[in-house]
C-alpha cells in the first residue's frame, strides 16, 4: 500500500460511470488502469473506490456493490485477475 502520497481523486462524469456500471457504456483503458491503481496500489476497498472516481451518486444500492462491479469490470477490460490486485507492500 502506498502511504507516502495522497490518494488521487478523479472526476469522471457520474453519468459515464453509471453507464459503465450498467454495462451500457464501454470502460476505457484509462479508467480501468485508474481503478486498478486505486484498488491495488493505494489499497482502496470496494466501498471507498466510487468516491475517488466522481462527485455524484453512482447507480447501485451501496458503494460496496458499485466498487466491486467497477473493479471486476476493470480487471476484465485489462485481461487480468482482480484477485491478484492485492495491495502491494
Amino acid at each position: 500500500m502506498n502511504n507516502s502520497k495522497p490518494i488521487p481523486v478523479y472526476r469522471f462524469a457520474t453519468s459515464y460511470l453509471n453507464g459503465v456500471i450498467q454495462c451500457v457504456l464501454p470502460m476505457t483503458t484509462e479508467l480501468a488502469e485508474i481503478i486498478r491503481s486505486l484498488h491495488r496500489d493505494y489499497g482502496l476497498g470496494y466501498e471507498t473506490l466510487p468516491s475517488h472516481l466522481c462527485d455524484g451518486d453512482t447507480t447501485g444500492p451501496e458503494p460496496f456493490g458499485v466498487g466491486k462491479v467497477l473493479v471486476e469490470s476493470a480487471s476484465f477490460h485489462l485481461h487480468e485477475d482482480f484477485r491478484n490486485w492485492r495491495p502491494s507492500a
